[in-house]
């Protein structure tokens, strides 16, 4: 044992040797292997959850690193799973794949977590659903390839620049994403509700030049858009207009 470890065992209020008994107790029963760059150590799996608190459902059986990414090995916690449909959880174990999903970068490295997924029989007779997959709740969904923080992530720089320039600023900070992936995020981000709009501007603008035209109202207080009318005449914005008393400068 280490001086380092032993100095640390020291500060428990018990004896030296019964502290001595627990820190190895502990490093058998609580470690797992992980592999650095073609080397082998030992970390306690407690303290990588306290650093990552949001894969406590997870039991990681081994990390890999390369100059590239981290990847994490992992299984569901969990003995038993509930059925998506009807909800009754079972535990006989039909089968097992291998999902990858990529997490938040740890020190400016993609983070890619290898989950080994049971699928289960569903128990309930009346139930159409034979077998389904186990899910983490708040960290795994169907078909997802993101965690719900590495989605999170990619969603706010999508908000913030979008396509290209956020692709390469999601490629710096290590959770690389392409143009589509953002621009697919920020279509599926919840609009935030109209409201009342009292200040309008408004602008016509080419879809095609020269062949087709819109209209974009904007809310000048909150500087936000507020919709886009067909072609650039007059008849539909006053349609708007009627729909909408509420404005008082246009």
């Amino acid at each position: 044992m280490s001086r380092h470890a032993f100095a640390s065992c020291r500060l428990l209020p018990m004896t030296r040797s019964t502290a001595v008994r627990t820190w190895l107790r502990s490093s058998v029963t609580c470690t797992r292997t992980i592999s650095i760059e073609g080397r082998t150590g030992r970390i306690p799996p407690s303290i990588a959850f306290l650093r990552l608190p949001h894969l406590s459902g997870f039991v990681v059986e081994l990390v890999e690193r390369s100059t590239r990414e981290i990847t994490m090995h992992a299984r569901v916690r969990a003995a038993d799973a509930a059925c998506s449909r009807c909800h009754r959880r079972s535990g006989r174990v039909h089968g097992r794949y291998r999902r990858r999903m990529s997490d938040a970068a740890v020190s400016g490295t993609r983070v890619v977590i290898e989950l080994l997924v049971r699928r289960f029989r569903c128990l309930n007779d009346v139930c159409p659903t034979v077998t389904f997959a186990e899910q983490v709740t708040g960290l795994t969904s169907p078909h997802a390839r993101y965690t719900p923080l590495m989605r999170g992530t990619l969603t706010s720089i999508a908000l913030a620049l979008a396509g290209r320039a956020g692709s390469r600023l999601a490629h710096a900070l290590g959770t690389p994403a392409a143009k589509d992936t953002l621009l697919r995020l920020l279509r599926a981000f919840p609009e935030e509700p109209i409201g009342q709009v009292k200040v309008l501007g408004v602008d016509d603008f080419a879809l095609r030049k020269g062949d087709s035209y819109a209209t974009v109202l904007v809310d000048l207080e909150r500087r936000r858009p507020v919709d886009v009318l067909p072609g650039r005449d007059a008849d539909p914005l006053a349609t708007w207009l009627l729909e909408h008393p509420e404005v008082e400068i246009v």
